[in-house]
C-alpha cells in the first residue's frame, strides 16, 4: 500500500440507486480524508441517483450490463481496473463479487475486499450460491459484514472465521435528530396531525414485508384505531404490486407512499413508531436513522437488529409470523404512550453512544489497511 499517495479504492456495485448499502458507501466515501483516499465507483447495471452524492461524481461509471451474466461486462471491468489502477477493489454483495473476482484474476491483479450487507435469504442458501461464496471468498483479502450478527451467521454456515470481520453500520447523529415539535413536523409535510403515525422504509422487495404490514394495518383500521402509515422508498421487484395494493385498500386515504426522499429525517421526525417487518438485513441504516431521530423501532429479532435494539427499553423486537401477531404488537406499543416516549429518548441516546458514523468510518479505515 502506498505511503505518500492516496489509497485508490474502486467500489463495485450493481448500481447507486437509493438504498441502505448505497447510502453507506456515500457516507463513508464523503468522510474519508480525500488526501488519503481516492474513491471511484463502477456500477454494473446503472449509475443511480446516489452517484451525484459521491465526493467525485465524475469518478462513478456504469458498465450498462444487461440482464443475466455478461462476459462483456467482465471485459469492460478489466479495462476499468487497468485504467483506474486501484489498490483495492471493494465489491458489495454476491453479484459484484462474481464480476470482481473474474475481472481481477481471482484477486491476483488487485487486492479484493468484499462486503456482505444482508442476511442470506432462501435464494442465497442454495448449494450453488453457498458454493459460489465459499469459492470466491478465497480470492478476497478480507470479507466484512455490516453487523456482528451477520458475521456470526456466515461463520455458522461454514464460512472461514479468520477471513470475516464486521464493520458495524453507523448513523450521522448530527443530521438525524429528534424534532422540536412532532405536530409541526407533520404539518410541514402535509401529514395528519392527530392519531398515531407509523412508518416503514425500504425498497419494495418481497423480504421487506410490505404486504404483511399492509394487512396488519388494515386489520387495525377495522378495529377503529386512529392510525396512519407512511411508506418511504422506491424501486424493487414488488413496487407495482405493493402500490396497487395500497390503491385498492379501503383505507388508502390513511396510507401515504412518499417514494424516495432525499431528506428522510423530515419524515422520521413526524412518526410515532417505525416498523420493519423485514427478515433479511445486515443492520438497516433506516433502523439506526429512526432511532437517532428519537423514533422507537419495532423490528424482527433477526437481521442484526438486536445489536441496536434492546427490547422493551429503546425499541421492540418481535417474531413476525402472522398478520395478527404484527397487529397485536403494534397495538400494544402505540397504546402505551409513556413507554413509547421513553423508548424514543433511550433510542437517541444509544445511537449517540454506540452507533456514530465516525465509529463506522474508523472501521473502514482499519479495513483498508491491508
Amino acid at each position: 500500500m502506498p505511503s505518500s499517495s492516496p489509497i485508490r479504492i474502486l467500489h463495485l456495485v450493481d448500481s447507486l440507486e437509493p438504498g441502505g448499502m448505497e447510502n453507506g458507501i456515500v457516507n463513508v466515501s464523503t468522510r474519508l480524508d480525500p488526501e488519503q483516499y481516492d474513491i471511484h465507483v463502477c456500477c454494473l447495471r446503472k449509475r443511480g441517483g446516489f452517484a451525484e452524492l459521491m465526493p467525485h461524481p465524475d469518478q462513478v461509471i456504469s458498465l450498462d450490463k444487461p440482464s443475466g451474466f455478461s462476459m462483456a461486462a467482465v471485459k469492460s471491468l478489466k479495462k476499468q481496473i487497468s485504467e483506474i489502477k486501484p489498490h483495492i477493489l471493494h465489491t458489495h454483495n454476491l453479484g459484484p463479487l462474481i464480476y470482481g473476482a473474474l475481472a481481477s484474476s481471482f484477486g491476483g491483479r488487485v487486492a479484493l475486499i468484499h462486503g456482505e450487507h444482508g442476511q442470506l435469504d432462501r435464494h442465497h442458501l442454495t448449494k450453488k450460491r453457498l458454493w459460489q461464496r465459499k469459492l470466491l471468498y478465497l480470492a478476497c483479502k478480507r470479507v466484512h459484514t455490516v453487523s456482528e450478527s451477520l458475521r456470526l451467521d456466515l461463520i455458522a454456515r461454514g464460512f472461514s472465521e479468520g477471513k470475516i470481520t464486521s464493520v458495524t453500520n453507523g448513523v450521522d447523529i448530527d443530521r438525524f435528530q429528534p424534532p422540536e415539535n412532532k405536530k409541526s413536523a407533520r404539518r410541514y409535510l402535509g401529514l395528519p396531525v392527530n392519531g398515531k403515525l407509523l412508518g416503514m422504509v425500504g425498497r419494495f422487495s418481497e423480504f421487506k414485508g410490505h404486504m404483511l404490514l399492509l394487512d396488519s394495518f388494515e386489520q387495525m383500521c377495522e378495529m377503529g384505531i386512529d392510525i396512519h402509515l407512511v411508506l418511504l422508498g422506491s424501486g424493487g421487484s414488488e413496487e407495482a404490486k405493493v402500490l396497487s395494493r395500497v390503491n385498492s385498500s379501503p383505507f388508502s386515504y390513511r396510507i401515504h407512499p412518499v417514494g424516495h426522499q432525499p431528506r428522510p429525517e423530515d419524515f422520521y421526525q413526524a412518526l410515532d413508531l417505525m416498523v420493519f417487518p423485514s427478515t433479511h438485513e445486515g443492520l438497516s441504516n433506516a433502523v439506526l436513522e429512526s432511532m437517532a431521530c428519537g423514533v422507537p423501532v419495532l423490528a424482527s429479532e433477526a437481521c442484526g437488529n438486536d445489536e441496536a435494539i434492546i427490547d422493551g427499553e429503546n425499541g421492540f423486537l418481535e417474531v413476525f409470523d402472522s398478520v395478527e401477531g404484527l397487529s397485536s404488537a403494534v397495538r400494544r406499543i402505540i397504546t402505551d404512550t409513556s413507554a413509547l416516549g421513553s423508548a424514543g429518548n433511550k433510542a437517541r441516546l444509544h445511537m449517540m453512544g454506540s452507533f456514530s458514523i465516525d465509529f463506522m468510518v474508523r472501521g473502514y479505515r482499519q479495513l483498508y489497511l491491508l
